[in-house]
């Protein structure tokens, strides 16, 4: 039995259609949530070259005794909002 490869056309799997990336998390305080979303800034710059920074828009508001962060993240292309993905391990 011949087994066959299976070929995919990286422009049907990255069509740039998702840029966007978007999060939510809920934190013990404002402090840890600034934090956080600090981080965030320092790694989705590191995934866009300089000419392009990400669009980082975020709130944090009470949700009860903690906070919540909602985050998005607009980059210039898909293959980059991917590599800050990657990196985001552990973190949100």
């Amino acid at each position: 039995m011949q087994h066959q490869r299976l070929r995919h056309d990286v422009g049907t799997i990255i069509d740039n259609e998702d840029c966007v990336y978007r999060a939510e998390k809920v934190f013990p305080s404002r402090e840890e949530a600034e934090s956080t979303v600090a981080a965030v800034r320092e790694r989705a710059a590191a995934a866009a070259p300089a000419s392009e920074p990400p669009q980082v828009d975020y709130t944090i508001v009470a949700a009860g005794d903690a906070v919540k962060l909602d985050l998005s993240i607009a980059f210039s292309c898909q293959a980059e909002k991917i590599i800050f993905e990657l990196s985001l391990r552990n973190l949100l």
